[in-house]
């Protein structure tokens, strides 16, 4: 036996009242969980917001760029004829469309840049208040379409 401060302790007593603080602990435990509230979240939920990926948008102009008709004189000069090579010019950077067939109304095929050149194949057209000139990339044949003389240049030789 053990003297401490006038009080007896065995240690079956010192193990007794572990075993006893334990299982006290164990009961308040267990009545937390069986007396709680019903319908109360334990645990926080997670909450995740996708935000998709931007996607690449190519603006394609729906209108021509204004610029000044050529005049009759110009037109019947001969600048721009079949065989001869021409480049895109006057769009501002916005290019030029190439139709399925002449007209404003016409599908859209191709976008040329401006300073792209073409080799005349058709030509002219007149619809719309332009003069249409049916034009072929030399570089790739698939770039092929009408467009309106007011944005072709003729390419020196």
């Amino acid at each position: 036996m053990r003297q401490s401060n006038g009080i007896n302790f065995t240690s079956g007593m010192l193990v007794t009242s572990f075993f006893f603080g334990l299982i006290m602990l164990i009961l308040c435990l267990g009545t937390m969980f069986i007396f709680r509230p019903a319908g109360e979240v334990t645990a926080p939920l997670a909450v995740f917001t996708v935000i998709p990926a931007p996607t690449a948008t190519v603006i394609i102009p729906t209108e021509v760029p204004p610029t000044p008709t050529l005049s009759p004189e110009e037109q019947a000069s001969g600048k721009i004829e079949i065989g001869v090579m021409v480049e895109i010019t006057g769009t501002e950077g916005a290019g030029l469309r190439l139709r399925a067939e002449p007209g404003v109304n016409a599908a859209a095929i191709v976008l040329g840049k401006d300073s792209e050149q073409f080799l005349v194949k058709d030509g002219p057209s007149h619809k719309d208040g332009f003069n249409w000139w049916k034009l072929e990339s030399q570089k790739d044949a698939s770039r092929a379409g009408w467009a309106a003389a007011d944005y072709l240049a003729v390419v020196p030789e």
